[in-house]
């Protein structure tokens, strides 16, 4: 399993596969060009299995929390696009799963954009 937790509380965590979370990471990291923090966070993200936003510095948070959440409506909204590599090698069935648990992901950054976007220092 894979989580992006936002605080404490089930209500603000997103849970998946490992196979989707890792997948979902690949893509944060590519969309974040050259921010190294967001990179660096990311691949400590994968090899804990989890991205905490609660436990990241409020900038770097912000700054993450932005990025996924535009590879998230990618993911959902224009599955086609070349730059979107998480569907490479995947049956149909698994790229339904996949979309349908980001899908969850962009409900949940839906209601904690409030918290991230740009002001996470008053919600700390």
């Amino acid at each position: 399993m894979g989580v992006i937790a936002f605080g404490d509380g089930p209500e603000s965590v997103w849970q998946a596969a490992r196979w989707v979370y890792r997948r979902l990471m690949g893509d944060l990291a590519a969309a974040a060009g050259s921010d190294g923090g967001i990179r660096d966070g990311v691949e400590q993200a994968i090899h804990l299995d989890g991205l905490h936003f609660d436990l990241l510095d409020p900038a770097l948070a912000s700054r993450i929390f932005a990025v996924l959440e535009t590879v998230a409506q990618a993911t959902v909204k224009d599955a086609r696009s070349p730059r979107m590599r998480w569907k490479e090698g995947l049956n149909e069935r698994a790229r339904i799963r996949y979309q349908s648990a980001v899908r969850e992901l962009l409900e949940l950054l839906g209601r904690h954009g409030e918290q991230f976007r740009g002001n996470c220092h008053s919600k700390r």
